[in-house]
């Protein structure tokens, strides 16, 4: 499973559990509906022919607060990635809220893992065994690496860029190639 990571008053507490092709949500911050039953549920699979319902590969979030809350949800596939917007409106009250597919991403297949990062536009990176890739509003740029492949694709919750821990313990700004400035060692 796989949970927003919002700080208050702008975190739904939303989590996601995969279920064969479904993704089963239930914000915990404003329904307490136990696993495995689920506040909504989305049965989601991409258009491929012949039709056979996929299993998502990887789920992730990102939350847009202001007076109201919303998380969007990239659920990757093997060939496509799927994104979700979920307006709760403001946290606390009675309103009614309902995921909404609003992007679907053709992607080549080999992805283990996707970030998200919304902001005035939605940036989708995607990590594969032989370096990263990402898309931001139809501009599509790659990251290789050269040592072995990355570990982990994460995104910045305060700037949004989207980061990859390398196998060397390096942490890169998947966008520029640059490391970021690491922590002094020792006195």
């Amino acid at each position: 499973g796989a949970h927003g990571r919002r700080p208050p008053p702008h975190d739904a507490s939303c989590a996601a559990g995969v279920d064969g092709h479904a993704l089963l949500l239930t914000p915990f911050r404003l329904q307490n509906v136990p696993p495995p039953m689920c506040a909504a549920c989305i049965l989601d699979t991409p258009r491929l022919e012949p039709f056979v319902p996929q299993v998502p590969v990887h789920v992730a979030w990102d939350t847009v607060g202001g007076d109201a809350t919303t998380d969007y949800l990239a659920v990757l596939f093997r060939e496509e990635v799927h994104v979700w917007r979920i307006a709760y409106g403001v946290l606390g009250s009675r309103a009614k809220w309902a995921p909404e597919r609003i992007a679907v991403l053709r992607v080549v297949p080999g992805a283990i893992q996707v970030a998200l990062a919304v902001s005035d536009s939605i940036t989708i990176g995607l990590l594969r065994p032989d370096g990263a890739e990402w898309v931001q509003g139809g501009d599509r740029g790659t990251l290789a690496f050269s040592t072995g492949g990355a570990r982990r694709l994460v995104t910045m919750r305060e700037t949004k860029a989207l980061v990859v821990h390398g196998p060397d313990g390096s942490v890169v700004d998947v966008a520029t190639s640059s490391p970021l400035p690491s922590l002094p060692s020792g006195p």
